[in-house]
């Protein structure tokens, strides 16, 4: 049996600060564990602490260039570049097997492209002046160095748009987004034979494209619209095979295979193609006329899918009506997990569910970016309102009126572990996330008019710069610990960390400072882990009543169904001790005592039940208690 909880600690924390227009778009941790951030900026922009500045090439014309800038794991500065010219806006970055890092920028006013001083495209030499709308990639080696960029063109602004970037295991790169009267490539021109856009009516269709790591485009995929239809992208996803996700949102009608085409209004689509752009499923998430946003998607080591964002009004969840709060000016945050088949997993909604105060503004709560780990917890920010929970968690709000961004983790079937916020008295909404192994980093973009920022954890942050208007991004790490107690054959194991304290019935153990320990006493039993960094975590006690393996071995044929339970879960097995077998304890994933229980006799003195009716959906773990010993038998409770 193996006893785990987990604890948190923050680390270090940077805040980039620019007087004028300033975004934090994304954030992203290389397969070296080097940190990447990128975003938008207007004036130049202050890093940290301490006087490290990007230099705004546009300044003073108040004009938006991007940026993208290297950490290590301490958060200190590798490197940094600005590039851009009129309305640089940062849509994507990711970084790709080779530790190089792609970013994807719209630029809303097309007339000039550089980094540094060096001029990539210009309408001297480019037919810009003529096309609405204009994207660029720019792909940057581990060094800061450029390697190469490519320029996406295309007609009617307002219905064109490149939104969504994402890199393979094998360095490939796909972008993603929607066009509308034509798409300009470089060797070709792509239109809309569909839609009039005489009057510039937002028709339009969506894109995929693939490159390789050389740049190379190995093809054009186009997710056909019909007349007077829309067809938007909002994220791409890779996953460990080398099959990639597209999810968007449809009105009317789209075509994306001569096999899989389909028309409704309002509808969100997840969608599973194979390296070569093949469809393997689609999943439809049908609305009531008012659209969800799907803002995140992320899969984990066995390909399951999930989706974040937020929705309105209805959704029609697997045959399940889903109903955000009463005011439709307000969203509900939601995840939606799927298979590796695109089947459905779980559902799971949270927000506030209050009206607006009176006189304020709505809580615009939404997920806005997830980050799995290699052991299947799910890590997820966004912004939340007053009045919010998640499942049994209160989350306070510095302002009851406003929304603060949230950093949250879940297990694997949705059952949040802990909750952390932070923000000002101005509606914060948009985070990221990212991570390696039990560290965590979150970043947000703050509106600074809302004064200083406040973390739950009593750190308040007070920007050091002399501007009546600026905004701020904030980037920080956390140490995620779980410490893990496995207790086999009369020996207790923590898990590896770099030092240990065993407790026996919560006093400490003089001189148990190993990873295992061997107890001669019954009674209860927890370690304290110090891992890296100074993060430590405490388990919960485990209770010891038998110290022998042969008491132990008289278990063996004990089993628990059914597995996932729904109202009662039955225990067989108990062979001639049966009798003994009486009190029950069920834990939840991060070792808290949920309820206790008699073991009813069910069929026989073989055979017990216990009710499980009254617990939420999430894992749990059953104890049995005997004379002879305890049993320990996990079970999920749907």
């Amino acid at each position: 049996m193996i006893y785990t909880t987990q604890a948190q600690t923050w680390g270090w924390n940077r805040h980039i600060i620019s007087p004028y227009s300033f975004f934090a778009d994304d954030i992203k941790v290389s397969h070296d564990k080097n940190i990447y951030l990128s975003g938008s900026m207007g004036g130049d922009i202050q890093i940290g602490f301490y006087p490290d500045y990007i230099r705004d090439h546009s300044y003073p014309n108040h004009d938006v260039d991007a940026y993208v800038l290297k950490m290590d794991t301490l958060g200190n500065v590798i490197w940094k570049n600005k590039f851009g010219g009129v309305y640089s806006n940062i849509i994507g970055m990711d970084t790709d097997a080779d530790n190089n890092v792609l970013v994807l920028t719209d630029l809303l006013i097309p007339i000039a492209y550089k980094e540094s001083d060096t001029i990539w495209y210009s309408a001297d030499n480019y037919d810009l002046k003529k096309r609405l709308s204009a994207s660029i990639i720019v792909k940057y080696n581990t060094e800061g160095d450029y390697v190469w960029s490519k320029l996406l063109e295309a007609d009617a602004y307002y219905s064109s748009r490149t939104r969504a970037l994402k890199c393979d295991k094998d360095g490939n790169i796909y972008v993603g987004g929607c066009f509308g009267k034509a798409m300009y490539l470089e060797d070709t021109t792509v239109f809309d034979e569909f839609n009039d856009y005489s009057e510039n009516i937002g028709y339009n269709n969506g894109f995929i494209i693939k490159y390789d790591k050389a740049g190379n485009r190995k093809f054009f995929k186009r997710l056909q619209n019909g007349p007077r239809s829309s067809v938007l992208t909002y994220k791409i996803h890779t996953d460990f095979d080398g099959n990639w996700y597209w999810v968007g949102s449809v009105r009317g009608g789209v075509k994306f295979d001569d096999n899989h085409e389909y028309q409704g209004d309002f509808r969100n689509y997840v969608v599973k193609f194979n390296p070569e752009g093949k469809v393997i499923w689609v999943y439809v998430i049908p609305g009531d006329g008012i659209p969800t946003f799907p803002r995140a998607i992320e899969t984990d080591h066995q390909n399951n899918v999930y989706i974040g964002g937020s929705f309105k009004g209805s959704l029609d969840i697997d045959g399940m009506i889903r109903t955000s709060k009463p005011s439709l000016l307000d969203t509900d945050c939601f995840i939606l997990k799927l298979n590796k088949a695109g089947q459905f997993t779980w559902f799971k909604q949270f927000g506030s569910g209050l009206e607006p105060a009176p006189g304020k503004g709505a809580d615009p709560e939404q997920v806005s970016d997830l980050y799995i780990n290699s052991k299947g917890f799910i890590y997820v920010t966004g912004g939340l309102g007053r009045g919010a929970k998640m499942d049994d968690i209160d989350v306070i709000i510095k302002d009851a009126d406003r929304t603060n961004i949230f950093l949250a983790k879940m297990d694997t079937s949705g059952t949040t572990q802990w909750v952390k916020n932070y923000g000002n008295y101005y509606n914060n909404q948009n985070g990221y996330v990212d991570g390696w192994g039990d560290k965590v980093v979150s970043a947000a973009f703050i509106d600074m008019e809302g004064g200083i920022v406040e973390y739950e954890d009593g750190i308040i942050i007070i920007p050091d710069i002399d501007e009546a208007r600026y905004s701020s991004g904030y980037y920080r790490l956390l140490n995620d610990c779980n410490a893990t107690v496995k207790f086999d054959n009369g020996t207790l194991s923590a898990s590896a960390g770099e030092s240990y304290k065993w407790f026996f019935n919560g006093t400490e153990i003089s001189n148990a400072t190993e990873q295992t320990y061997v107890p001669d006493v019954i009674g209860d039993y927890k370690v304290e882990v110090t891992f890296s960094e100074a993060c430590k975590s405490l388990s919960f006690p485990v209770t010891v009543s038998v110290t022998s393996v042969k008491g132990q071995s008289r278990f063996s044929a004990v089993s628990l169904y059914p597995n996932p339970a729904n109202n009662e879960v039955y225990v067989e097995g108990f062979s001639e001790f049966s009798s003994d077998i009486s009190e029950c304890r069920i834990y939840n994933s991060t070792g808290t005592l949920m309820k206790e229980s008699k073991l009813e006799t069910a069929g026989g003195n073989y055979k017990g039940k216990i009710n499980v009716s009254d617990l939420q959906s999430g894992l749990y773990m059953l104890e049995i208690l005997t004379e002879e010993g305890s049993i320990n038998k996990k079970f999920v409770k749907n």
